[in-house]
């Protein structure tokens, strides 16, 4: 199989779990708000997951037409220049990062999803 025909399966996978929590937010309407990163809820309400999940949650209909054909040529170019797991390990642990900070900040913070930062990770 040839590199240019190889499909890195991680970054396919993040693409489509962040895909199916977008068309899940679409059906449900309120899974976005449950899983982005609202810092007073992670640190006075103990909802510590939303340091994980905030890297999937697609709130914005631009972010899914926009970003997830962006990740995935960012993704293609890093699998390409390194190992497949490379782009989807960064992308996450640079969005736990992200979210850990976000949330230890002193002043108080809006929501954070993957569409308003995600494109920084």
């Amino acid at each position: 199989m040839s590199k240019s025909a190889h499909k890195p399966l991680f970054l396919m996978l993040l693409l489509t779990v962040m895909s199916l929590s977008f068309i899940a937010q679409l059906i449900i309407g309120e899974l976005s708000s449950s899983l982005t990163l609202i810092p007073q809820q992670v640190v006075l309400g103990n909802e510590w997951w939303r340091l994980f999940t905030h890297a999937i949650a697609l709130d914005s209909p631009w972010l899914a037409i926009v970003g997830l054909p962006g990740y995935y040529w960012l993704g293609r170019e890093t699998s390409a220049l390194s190992h497949d797991s490379v782009f989807p390990l960064g992308f996450l642990i640079g969005s736990f990062i992200t979210g850990l900070t976000y949330s230890a900040m002193p002043v108080e913070c809006p929501p954070m999803g993957a569409g308003l930062f995600g494109m920084l990770y």
